[in-house]
């Protein structure tokens, strides 16, 4: 069976996101949306576009190992100084 899911879901639903996401990549996500200077909204459209090819194991796996920092960098997210 397949299934769709968006990062908006993700991130709207905590179930869903819990199902898909380790806590570590879900931390990651959180914080990447947190310190992001765009909006959520915004954010996630950004993101989708960049993974809307991509399998969403494979995308937990991006905010699994990368640092906040270097998704950012990679996606073009600008985010606020600490």
């Amino acid at each position: 069976m397949r299934t769709n899911v968006t990062l908006k879901q993700l991130y709207y639903n905590n179930s869903l996101l819990n199902y898909f996401f380790r806590t570590q990549a879900q931390d990651t996500f959180n914080e990447l949306l947190d310190r992001a200077e765009d909006s959520v909204e915004d954010v996630l459209e950004q993101l989708s576009l960049h993974f809307e090819d991509m399998e969403l194991d494979d995308v937990e796996e991006i905010f699994y190992n990368d640092q906040v920092q270097e998704i950012a960098d990679t996606y073009g997210i600008s985010l606020m100084e600490d």
